[in-house]
């Protein structure tokens, strides 16, 4: 997360360290009510978690990113779509980055269960931080990452209520809360 403004991409963002991710979680105790707070599972709260520590992960640009950037088609399309007069290159890049974070670390998270040799520094770092997490997880978590920038109406469908990785009922997850959640807190914390 400190690695967001490392190489000046975002210095005039708001900080999405881990001090962002702290006011969330202190957030939480004040949105969710006890009596939801009691009924949560372990799954519920784990996804909540990593998914707090990763919705903004997809703004940390590489070095290699921003050297290669004017070969990026998505880039490319975004500038042709773009008023590049009333913005620099550089300003323009950090906005294309900003609209696109949810989609990167989405893209991403689905990477980890790749059986292709993925060479892709964010993959690689998310796989020290991760370990090994069940295709079905990785892609749940990256549906969370992904909805808290887009409108939750448009993804309800795609965030199971009741999602359940094993027979425990302790692994039953509320993805679509869940995202709520991430919305709420992300937004309320900005």
């Amino acid at each position: 997360l400190e690695q967001n403004r490392s190489n000046g991409v975002f210095r005039e963002y708001t900080q999405h360290d881990i001090s962002h991710i702290d006011g969330m979680l202190e957030l939480i105790n004040i949105i969710i009510p006890q009596s939801t707070k009691d009924i949560m599972t372990s799954t519920d709260w784990i996804m909540l978690v990593l998914s707090f520590y990763l919705h903004d992960f997809g703004m940390l640009v590489t070095e290699d990113e921003i050297s290669t950037k004017n070969t990026d088609k998505g880039f490319v399309d975004y500038k042709r779509e773009h008023d590049l007069s009333a913005l620099s290159e550089d300003e323009l890049y950090q906005n294309y980055i900003r609209d696109n974070h949810g989609e990167r670390i989405s893209d991403w998270l689905m990477m980890l269960n790749s059986s292709s040799d993925i060479n892709d520094t964010h993959v690689t770092i998310l796989k020290e931080m991760l370990g090994t997490l069940s295709s079905e997880i990785c892609s749940d978590l990256a549906k969370l990452c992904k909805s808290h920038g887009e409108d939750l109406s448009l993804i309800k469908d795609e965030l199971d209520v009741a999602q359940q990785y094993e027979q425990s009922s302790a692994s039953k997850v509320n993805l679509l809360y869940i995202a709520c959640l991430l919305y709420t807190s992300d937004a309320a914390d900005e």
